[in-house]
């Protein structure tokens, strides 16, 4: 797996999710926000890294505001989709997610561009 900035990334690029970034009012709308951000800037361990982190020390509350957020876009792309079994099932993953991210740990090395 490559580590670092990806080839394609671009400042016009960091200039415009810095934009979307600072119009994120909540701890789920910067995780929303930043999974393909990270996606497209970073690759191989880094971007794996990064959404591990926020993931790892994330609150209860955090990740159900994540699951329902997450939710709310589900039901925009599919109609009558989504909804709090979504919400509920969602929820579910990500603290299982965060348990086992906490349980193995992230590497300062993952984290750091080489």
């Amino acid at each position: 797996m490559g580590k670092g900035l990806s080839k394609d990334w671009t400042a016009e690029k960091e200039a415009l999710y810095e934009s979307y970034l600072v119009s994120c009012h909540t701890f789920a709308e910067r995780d929303v926000m930043m999974t393909p951000r990270e996606h497209l800037k970073y690759e191989g361990d880094r971007e794996i890294a990064g959404g591990g982190l926020r993931l790892a020390t994330a609150t209860d509350e955090e990740l159900e505001e994540v699951a329902k957020l997450e939710g709310q876009l589900e039901l925009k792309e599919q109609l009558g989709g989504g909804g709090s079994t979504f919400v509920a099932y969602r929820l579910k993953k990500l603290k299982k997610q965060r348990a086992e991210i906490r349980e193995k740990g992230i590497k300062r090395s993952e984290l750091v561009s080489s």
